[in-house]
């Protein structure tokens, strides 16, 4: 086996493994969009149930039946929104890191102007 024979087979397989990665890449991109798409509709439903539920439990002890229940009810909606909200801006925040990132070829954001010590 010679030097010039072992390195048409690395690049033979290099070219069959980014076949392989990009197709990989497509399917774990729908699924993970899926995953955040079901872990937002989980988050904003159980904040909404669990606070409705506390609602109405303090509504059996206290015995003032639909106030709690009402209260916590918009409390947990509120906190639902803002679950989704910080969610949906990490989400963006990541992926315009990302895109900078792929941009820029992974090299290091430096600042604008350079910065000198003064002494």
């Amino acid at each position: 086996m010679s030097l010039d024979d072992l390195k048409t087979r690395i690049a033979t397989a290099k070219q069959e493994a980014d076949g392989v990665d990009a197709e990989t890449l497509r399917q774990t991109s729908a699924t993970g969009n899926l995953g955040q798409g079901m872990r937002i509709g989980i988050e904003f439903v159980s904040a909404i149930g669990v606070s409705t539920f506390i609602g109405w439990t303090l509504d059996q002890w206290l015995g003032t039946l639909p106030l709690a229940l009402i209260v916590m009810f918009f409390l947990g909606s509120a906190a639902g929104f803002l679950n989704v909200y910080r969610m949906a801006t990490r989400q963006e925040k990541e992926a315009t890191q990302e895109r900078d990132d792929k941009n820029d070829g992974g090299a290091e954001h430096k600042p604008d102007t350079p910065t000198s010590e003064s002494d």
